[in-house]
């Protein structure tokens, strides 16, 4: 496991937030590779989301990958209750060796400022410290 810290500026203004790497499936990934191609993947902020249970991606991860959609489930969000789409995805930290395949949920999010909000699924696996008063995360994968 990998222990890093992130000093953010105003930490509790702009989130926990960290680059990481979507990618489709494994089995699609080896289908590519197997075919001497490269995997399609995208570079996108998350945002560090200890409210929700399951990873969510945002509409355009899904077109940029060209994602099929596995099955759709009823969600409870801060709106109320809603049907939504479920994914099978591949998630790389850019400061980390760790990756996972997970299974997030498609929603709106606000993709201006990040377009992934990483939830308990992921952080289950390691360890999360905020420390708003000096204005630094830790983040063990």
């Amino acid at each position: 496991m990998i222990d890093k810290r992130f000093d953010i500026e105003n930490l509790y203004h702009n989130g926990p937030k960290i680059v990481v790497f979507i990618s489709p499936s494994e089995a699609i990934c080896n289908h590519y590779r197997s075919r001497g191609m490269v995997p399609p993947s995208v570079e996108v902020t998350a945002m560090i989301d200890t409210g929700a249970s399951d990873t969510v991606i945002g509409p355009s991860i899904v077109e940029k990958l060209k994602l099929k959609t596995n099955k759709t489930r009823d969600v409870d969000t801060a709106a109320g209750t809603k049907e939504v789409d479920i994914h099978t995805v591949c998630i790389t930290f850019k400061d980390f060796t760790a990756k996972f395949q997970i299974y997030p949920t498609c929603q709106p999010i606000n993709e201006k400022n990040f377009q992934v909000l990483l939830g308990r699924d992921i952080l289950l696996s390691g360890g999360l410290i905020y420390d708003g008063e000096n204005n630094f995360f830790r983040l063990r994968l």
